[in-house]
């Protein structure tokens, strides 16, 4: 789970839409027999693989998902700030910028070691990209576990169509981003 942003670095509160986000996954969980667990970004001090992860929020609000894209997805980069502009979501040599119209989403499931179970990402642009992203894996779950097997890595981006109108109903897949994803920029590999 992330912080909410602008409400002081160890602040515990959740936002609206994240909390939203929380029961739509709370039922998926529940549908796959499992039972939650939450967990705040900065106290899961755990291993990868012995629980299946649900990580939400932008790696800016949720230290775990910082850490989850640089070891799993090195091709993903996500830009926040304040202002037009500044909230991009960078994979490969492509850019996804939120703007009054849109707003995007990456949905993610990374295979962990030693075939273990997997973590899936939802790092959405704003609090309803995140809610959007959420319904979307709730929604689609069973079409992906066929598509990408029940442990494989995947990186989707996600667009949520006029969130000011329309909320986290209208969502659409713009691309299977997963080659991308797993690249490693080439400035990295040659400092690695």
């Amino acid at each position: 789970m992330p912080r909410s942003i602008g409400t002081g670095s160890h602040a515990r509160t959740v936002t609206r839409r994240n909390a939203y986000a929380l029961m739509w996954l709370a039922g998926l969980v529940e549908e796959c027999g499992a039972r939650p667990e939450l967990v705040a970004h900065d106290a899961a001090h755990r291993g990868l693989g012995t629980k299946t992860e649900l990580c939400l929020g932008g790696p800016v609000s949720n230290d775990r998902m910082a850490a989850h894209l640089a070891w799993g997805l090195p091709g993903v980069l996500v830009t926040s700030g304040p202002g037009p502009g500044s909230n991009v979501l960078v994979v490969g040599d492509r850019d996804f910028r939120a703007d009054q119209d849109q707003a995007h989403t990456l949905l993610a499931r990374i295979a962990t070691p030693d075939d273990g179970r997997p973590v899936f990402l939802i790092s959405g642009q704003t609090g309803t990209a995140n809610q959007a992203g959420v319904r979307y894996l709730v929604s689609h779950h069973r079409e992906l576990a066929r598509k990408y097997g029940r442990n494989g890595t995947f990186a989707l981006v996600l667009r949520v169509v006029n969130p000011e109108a329309y909320g986290p109903d209208m969502v659409e897949l713009v691309a299977d981003v997963t080659a991308e994803a797993l690249r490693r920029p080439a400035a990295a590999s040659t400092t690695a």
